[in-house]
Formats: C-alpha cells, structure tokens, sequence
C-alpha cells in the first residue's frame, strides 16, 4: 500500500517544519524583491511630452463626503498641477454637505481650471463611492479616467509621472499607497504599520500626546513590501485611491456601476481590466495621503475593513496572511529550524527580527526618498508595535464579519458582493 496513515500522521510534525521554512523563505523573497524593485520602479525622472505632441485629456473624479482640516489644501493642489489638459469632477452625494462651500470656493479662485460640481448623485449600487461618482463619471469628456480619494495630495508632475507609465498594453495605471509628512505617533505608525486600540492608549497616557505619531510606518513598510512585490510579478494589488484608468475599457463593461455590486471595486476593476489580458502597474511617484484627521481608532478600522475585503474576495487569506506576520511567521520557522536541524530557536527568533526590522528600515527610506520625519527611537517603537500588535488586529477583524463604513453597515458575501446592513441590524 503506497499509503501508510500511520507513518503519514507521524511525520506531520517534520511535513510541518518543512513547510514553514519554505514559507519563510519565500516571504524573504518578496521582502528583498520589493526593496529591489522599489529602489528602479520609485522616484523616476518625470518625462514631459514636448508642445508638438500634446498629453491626453484626463478627467479626474474627486468623489466627497465632509471635511477635514486638510481638505482645502489638497483639493488646491489639483488646480495648479503642471498638466495643460484636464478636467475636474467633484462629486458630493448630500447637498448639505460641508466639503461643497470649499470646493466652490477653489472653482472662483481658480477660474481657469475646468472644473465642475455634481451633488446627488446616483444610485447604482450598493457601493456609495460609485454612486457617487456616477453623475460626474457620465460627464466625463477624456478618454483617460483618474479616480482620486479625497485625502490625496498632489506633486504638480503627479499626472505626467501616471501618464508616461500608461504604455500601449497597460489599462491602469495607480499609486502606491504612502503618506505625507506629519507630526505625531499616529502619522508615524502610518508609516510604519499598525498599533492596537487598546496598547495605544497605554502609550498615549504615557508617552505621548498627540494622536498624529501613529499612523507612518504602515504604508512604508507592511503594505509597500507585498504591494511592490505583486506588482513586480504582475499581480493585482490594485487600491483605488489614485488611479488612471483608460475609459473605454470601463465602458466596455458598462462602466462604473457594474463594479456597485462590491464594496472593494478597486479590486475588481483592475481585475476585469487584467482578465482582458491589459497590464495594470504602478506609477513612480507614491500616493500622498494626508487626511487632516489622524486618529488611532479610525485608522484601527480601516486596516480591518481592508482585512474583511480580503477574506471576503480572498478566502486563502485566512491561512495565509496571519502567518506571513513578522511575529508568527518567526515563532514558527524558530520552532521548525530546532526541530530539524536542533538549532537555538531563540538566537534563530533574535536574527530573523532583526533582518525583518533592517529590510523594513532600508524599503521605508527608498520609499520615503529623503530624510525620515521622525527619529530611529520612534520608528523602533512604532514598528515594535506594528509587528507585534498585527496578529491581534487580524483576529479583531474577522471577529465581526460586517462593515461600518460612515453611516452604515454592509455585510460581505463570498466572491467580495455585498448587502446593505443597516436596517437588517435594527
């Protein structure tokens, strides 16, 4: 008999240590693949077309919903952008809302920009940022589509950088996702990764005062690593904040109230554009987020909100991402190395956070590119407390499988569709 249970089950502990280490090695292997491909793909020399050959138009949807001590300042830099042909569409559902006297505002000051105003929008969906952006979307006159969140920023070569990426076979093209410069832990974390609510309030009653030292590392660390290295092998790690999209490949399929159905219709964009056989890539420069509002408890939900999208589009990820965690992921390769080989799983533990923590350290400053806005005590603690704090924010999100997303609630099917759930809950 080819087959012997017994011997199979015994051996379940060496299959195991086996396979850790291959997992380890491969998390090793994006690591370092993102600090390469950081160090080519980011912070490119921004080629301008010449006067004989002008760009394509882009329309540029700024979907809104309130405001926030940043918003006028980033919404400006959308009007004095070194780009000669595009259009703004400001999008804003409630007609009450406190973003449109801004908005409206920037439109008198700068009354060269094209720029336009709709309030209501439309319902298409269950996804209230495309129902949003519907009404400006169907207004929309350029081939070329940019989606753009409200909290992003804006360098004036922002769009020839997106636009030189945007090759014959490419559909999308997005910015990886980054922060600006700010003051605090809260925005350092953000650079860094992710702290839990309830250490963060030992911290802030301690040590800090501010909520704006948390957010910084995050983006610069935990999520540049995977997202540089899927799109280095082409994989779609797509989010919405700043993407140039060509329109027809929308239209094509309806447009943008097909995607109403998903909560995560950034995802299932490039993944229809990518089931065409289009590329989607990533542009040189990062997305500078720079909300006006940095708390710990609002960041603590978006990172979960993220989580259950995944497992709701992803269910692979349930086993997969808690152990590519810099802390399980080395308690389990520190066991199997002293299981196989007898080696100190204590000294073996001690080096791999070590190596995690310097290729963390060296991807922060290739994404950064210049000095860091914060000293190397303050990254040590906030990357201490991302890595160590992440497993708990895993097992925090998949506790509730429902979605608070402002005023409402959504619970996620599998395949990533999803109902409205706030008048279920009642």
């Amino acid at each position: 008999m080819w087959w012997d249970t017994s011997t199979f089950i015994t051996n379940i502990p060496q299959y195991l240590a086996i396979f850790f280490l291959i997992f380890w090695g491969g998390i090793r292997f994006l690591h370092f693949t993102a600090i390469v491909y950081a160090k080519y793909r980011l912070h490119r020399k921004v080629e301008k077309t010449s006067a004989e050959t002008p760009p394509p138009g882009i329309s540029i949807l700024k979907p809104l919903t309130g405001t926030d001590p940043n918003l006028y300042s980033n919404l400006e830099t959308f009007f004095v952008m070194d780009y000669p042909n595009y259009e703004l569409l400001f999008c804003i559902e409630d007609e009450k809302d406190e973003a449109i006297p801004q908005v409206k505002s920037l439109i008198e000051k700068y009354k060269k920009v094209n720029a336009s105003l709709f309030i209501g929008g439309q319902q298409v969906g269950i996804n209230p940022k495309i129902n949003n952006m519907q009404t400006g979307y169907a207004a929309a006159k350029y081939d070329l589509i940019m989606i753009s969140d409200a909290g992003i920023r804006m360098k004036d070569d922002t769009l020839w950088d997106m636009v030189q990426h945007l090759t014959d076979n490419t559909g999308l093209v997005h910015q990886m996702p980054f922060t600006c410069d700010r003051e605090g832990f809260a925005a350092t974390l953000e650079k860094v990764g992710f702290v839990s609510l309830y250490l963060c309030k030992v911290v802030y009653m301690t040590y800090l005062s501010t909520a704006y030292f948390l957010p910084q590392i995050y983006f610069g660390t935990a999520m540049a690593r995977m997202y540089l290295a899927a799109d280095f092998m082409r994989i779609n790690c797509h989010t919405g904040m700043s993407t140039l999209i060509r329109k027809k490949l929308l239209d094509d399929v309806g447009g943008l109230r097909s995607f109403g159905v998903y909560l995560a219709e950034d995802f299932f964009i490039a993944k229809s554009i990518t089931d065409r056989n289009w590329r989607i890539r990533i542009s040189s420069q990062p997305a500078l987020q720079n909300s006006g509002i940095c708390q710990v408890t609002s960041f603590q939900a978006r990172l979960a909100r993220w989580v259950k999208l995944r497992l709701a589009m992803i269910p692979l990820t349930t086993l997969v991402e808690p152990l590519s965690e810099c802390v399980i992921l080395g308690a389990a390769s520190a066991w199997a190395c002293h299981y196989l080989f007898k080696w100190d799983p204590l000294v073996f533990y001690m080096v791999h956070l070590l190596i995690w923590f310097l290729c963390d350290f060296v991807l922060l400053k290739i994404i950064q590119n210049g000095s860091l806005p914060f000293s190397k005590f303050e990254f040590v603690l906030g990357w201490l407390f991302r890595e160590f704090m992440g497993p708990f924010i895993f097992v925090h999100a998949i506790r509730d499988p429902h979605i608070q997303w402002r005023s409402r609630s959504y619970r996620l099917l599998w395949g990533g569709v999803a109902e409205d759930y706030t008048t279920k809950k009642v």
